[in-house]
């Protein structure tokens, strides 16, 4: 049975707050889950840049895909709300 890191807000913090495309997609986000495509289009990114700054929020454990879309991880809303 794999065990879950313990959460650490700081420096998950500090993951979002790192870089400013980081930042926009947890805000975005925080609106609501969305498609890839959505994201793609709201952003305004090609799917190469936004497939980067998804796989790096995800490997953080701030962000998960649905079946209906992306979303933010109880943990990535709690920065996010806090942070942002």
């Amino acid at each position: 049975m794999s065990k879950k890191p313990p959460f650490d807000e700081k420096k998950l913090a500090g993951t979002v707050l790192s870089s400013k495309p980081q930042t926009e997609l947890v805000k975005s986000l925080l609106r609501g889950k969305k498609r890839f495509s959505e994201l793609q289009e709201e952003l305004n990114w090609s799917s190469g840049r936004l497939n980067y700054y998804i796989l790096r929020l995800s490997a953080s454990g701030l962000l998960e895909r649905q079946p209906s879309g992306y979303t933010l991880t109880d943990e990535g809303r709690k920065i996010a709300n806090k942070y942002l």
